[in-house]
């Protein structure tokens, strides 16, 4: 049994210590995409075969059998993930936010991603985003799943 912590998790408190510790706090640190590429891209794509993947994973092949994959660049996308997470990092829920309206940005910053989403959605002749959550969907199965 492997008993050190991953390498995910040291990360992620590098960067939390980083952000709390006041000597430390403005110092500029490399997105995650840099430092636990694991969680951004898969093993292939790491070792420099992004020619031969691209050559037999053709985006539009696959989106005929599954046509939400035409927005998985959307899903994927390092930057934007990059974002999202350090966001939950420098605004964690607790009971004392950092910000006297911290939720209100909470709330502003994902309806914004969803926004964009639907846009995007939109845009290719896709439906709005469903609501999903109690009494939302949880009892009935997902029409497509999520394969990266």
């Amino acid at each position: 049994k492997n008993t050190y912590p991953s390498s995910v998790y040291i990360d992620h408190l590098a960067r939390v210590a980083l952000h709390k510790h006041p000597d430390t706090k403005f110092m500029s640190v490399p997105p995650p995409y840099q430092t636990v590429p694991s969680l951004f891209f898969d093993r292939d794509l790491r070792h420099g075969r992004l020619e031969e993947i691209l050559t037999h994973h053709d985006t539009l092949r696959v989106a005929k059998l599954d046509p939400e994959q035409l927005l998985a660049w959307w899903r994927e996308d390092p930057g934007f993930s990059s974002h999202h997470g350090n966001w939950h990092l420098y605004y964690p829920f607790d009971e004392s936010p950092v910000f006297e309206r911290q939720g209100e940005l909470f709330a502003y910053m994902h309806v914004q991603m969803l926004a964009r989403f639907d846009f995007e959605r939109l845009a290719l002749g896709f439906s709005r985003v469903e609501p999903f959550g109690p009494s939302f969907g949880w009892d009935k199965p997902m029409k497509y799943g999520y394969n990266p």
